[in-house]
C-alpha cells in the first residue's frame, strides 16, 4: 500500500508528466487504492418469478416467459420491475403510470417505490422461511418454480446480506404477481409502504477500514488532500484534465477520505 499511495503522490498540477496525463493516472492509481482499502460490496443479485394474475387473463395478453429474471437486468426498484413488465407485455401506456398495475409478492400490495432487494430480505424470506419455500403461490408456474430452484446459489459468509458468493444469484426466486389495479374490484390484500432501513454491517468500523491506517504513516493523508486541492484548482483553471477526470478525482479522494474518518 506504501508504494501504492508513493504512486499517486503527485497531484496533476505537479512536476513530472503533463497535467492530463497525471490526472488519468491518478483515477487510476486512486481506484486501485480503493480497491485495497475500501472495496466495493458486490451488488446482490436477485431471482424474480414474474406472473400474472390468474384471475386476468383475459385482460393481459402475453406472459413473462423468460423466468427467472435477474434483479440487476430488471432494476432495482419495484417501479422499474413493473417498467419491464409493461414493457415486455407492450404496455407501454402504463410505463409512466404508477396506478394502473400493481405488484404483489406474499400476498402483499408493495409498493412501486420501495428497492427489490429490501422486498426480498423483509417480505418474501420471511414468508418463505414460514412455507418452507417449497412451492410457488396459487397461479404460479410451477415449472418456472422448479427451474428457478436447480438455480444455483451460495451464501459467502463474508458477503452482505443477500449477496452470493461469486456475485450468483441468492437464495429461492421471489414470485412476483403482476395485475392491472382495479379489475379484480377493490384491493382486500396489506399494503407495504415502507421498509425498515437496512442494518448497518455488524463489523467494527475500525476493524473494517483498519487498513486506512497504513494511509497516516506513509503520507497518505496529505497526498489526499493535495489531489483534492490541486483537482479544485484544475476545474477552477480549467486545466489538468477533464471534467469527467476531476469529478472522478474527486470523488475517489472523497470515498478513501470517508473511510479514513471511520478508524
Amino acid at each position: 500500500l506504501a508504494r501504492l499511495v508513493g504512486g499517486v503522490a503527485q497531484p496533476p498540477r505537479c512536476a513530472g508528466p503533463a497535467p492530463e496525463t497525471r490526472a488519468r493516472q491518478g483515477v487510476i492509481l486512486l481506484e486501485q487504492l480503493c480497491e485495497a482499502v475500501c472495496p466495493t460490496k458486490p451488488e446482490p443479485e436477485y431471482l424474480l418469478l414474474l406472473n400474472k394474475a390468474p384471475t386476468q387473463e383475459e385482460f393481459i395478453r402475453g406472459a413473462m416467459t423468460k423466468n427467472p429474471y435477474k434483479s440487476t437486468e430488471v432494476g432495482p426498484l419495484m417501479r422499474q420491475v413493473k417498467n419491464y413488465i409493461c414493457h415486455s407485455l407492450d404496455m407501454h401506456g402504463l410505463t409512466e403510470d404508477d396506478q394502473g398495475m400493481e405488484l404483489l409478492v406474499a400476498g402483499k400490495i408493495v409498493s412501486l417505490d420501495l428497492p427489490v432487494a429490501r422486498v426480498y430480505e423483509m417480505v418474501w424470506v420471511p414468508y418463505a422461511a414460514a412455507r418452507g419455500a417449497s412451492a410457488p403461490d396459487a397461479g404460479h408456474s410451477s415449472s418456472a418454480w422448479a427451474a428457478a430452484r436447480r438455480v444455483p446459489s451460495q451464501r459467502s459468509p463474508r458477503s452482505p446480506r443477500g449477496a452470493a458468493a461469486g456475485g450468483g444469484p441468492t437464495g429461492s426466486p421471489m414470485p412476483v404477481t403482476y395485475r392491472l389495479q382495479g379489475l379484480d374490484g377493490e384491493a382486500t390484500e396489506p399494503r407495504v409502504d415502507q421498509l425498515e432501513e437496512e442494518t448497518q454491517s455488524d463489523q467494527d468500523p475500525e476493524e473494517e477500514f483498519k487498513t486506512t491506517a497504513v494511509l497516516a504513516t506513509c503520507g497518505g493523508l496529505d497526498m489526499l488532500l493535495d489531489w483534492l486541492r490541486c483537482t479544485a484548482n484544475s476545474v477552477a483553471e480549467g486545466a489538468g484534465g477533464t471534467s469527467v477526470e476531476h469529478a472522478e478525482l474527486t470523488t475517489l479522494v472523497l470515498r478513501l477520505l470517508t473511510a479514513c474518518c471511520q478508524v
